[in-house]
């Protein structure tokens, strides 16, 4: 099974400033067609998921350019540059290389069925807390066509 974790347990950034969420994978998430399935979501309150990033780097439509996506095999890191309020919500980062759902199925869906620790971003006064949840999400066994 693939296990992704998200770290680190817990940041606290000041608005304005930049913020780092790393995801981590226990096996490569390069497909054999050469593609990375690894996308970064977020849920604002009272709001459904949006997808900030997908297959790595690159921007979903309407997302401003604070937001930067890299990395490659295990390794990966969401950026937040110039962090604003708007920014609250829960980030998720989720593959999609070694189980299902395929990325076609995960946009027409609008839903994230795979997630990994979850880390929700709380204004508190004039900063911006970050909390992680402790559940490792363990993904089943690969079942892309």
């Amino acid at each position: 099974d693939t296990v992704l974790t998200q770290t680190p347990l817990s940041l606290s950034v000041i608005p304005g400033e930049s913020a780092s969420i790393s995801c981590k994978s226990s096996q490569s998430l390069l497909h054999g067609n050469g593609n990375t399935y690894l996308h970064w979501y977020l849920q604002k309150p009272g709001q459904s998921l949006q997808c900030l990033i997908s297959m790595v780097s690159n921007w979903a439509s309407g997302v401003p350019d604070r937001f930067s996506g890299s990395g490659s095999g295990t390794d990966f890191t969401l950026k937040i540059s110039r962090l604003e309020a708007e920014d609250v919500g829960v980030y998720y980062c989720m593959q999609a290389t070694q189980s299902p759902p395929t990325v076609v199925q995960l946009m027409l869906l609008g839903i994230c069925i795979v997630f990994t620790r979850v880390t929700r971003v709380i204004p508190f006064m004039n900063t911006v807390s970050k909390y992680f949840g402790s559940q490792e999400q363990r993904l089943g066994p690969a079942n892309l066509p």
